[in-house]
């Protein structure tokens, strides 16, 4: 498959780091809308 998973090893820690914050920042905006 072409494309990248979230949890591929191939990402840099720094990257790990931003997609860990994006999902908070996600729940945080689906709680805000309750």
């Amino acid at each position: 498959r072409t494309g990248v998973t979230p949890q591929s090893k191939a990402l840099t820690p720094e990257q790990q780091k931003i997609q860990e914050l994006e999902a908070r920042i996600a729940r945080l905006e689906r709680e805000k809308q309750i």
